[in-house]
């Protein structure tokens, strides 16, 4: 059995609505159709802001020369790994 032809108009839509749901890092989501694109991308950029955050208090009370990894680690109460799985997909 064939499958039947797919119009040109269709393939087209079809296209234009895979490039939309692309995520640049750093900007706000689009409206993605897909649900869980938009929850994941929107809990890494809290995740993001709240080691951003940590280690600016820390800047603002220790200065950066004596500030440490496992100091942000601490204030922000996160794990070393997601730590490092965020700065290595996220910050600049």
């Amino acid at each position: 059995m064939t499958k039947p032809a797919i119009s040109p108009k269709i393939e087209a839509d079809r296209q234009e609505d895979h490039q939309s749901n692309q995520f640049v890092v750093g900007s706000q989501p689009p409206q993605m159709a897909n649900h869980r694109q938009r929850v994941g991308a929107e809990r890494r950029e809290r995740m993001r802001g709240r080691l951003l955050n940590s280690a600016l208090r820390l800047v603002a009370s220790k200065g950066h020369a004596t500030m440490s990894v496992d100091d942000v680690i601490r204030e922000a109460e996160v794990s070393r790994g997601t730590f490092t799985s965020t700065s290595r997909r996220q910050m600049p």
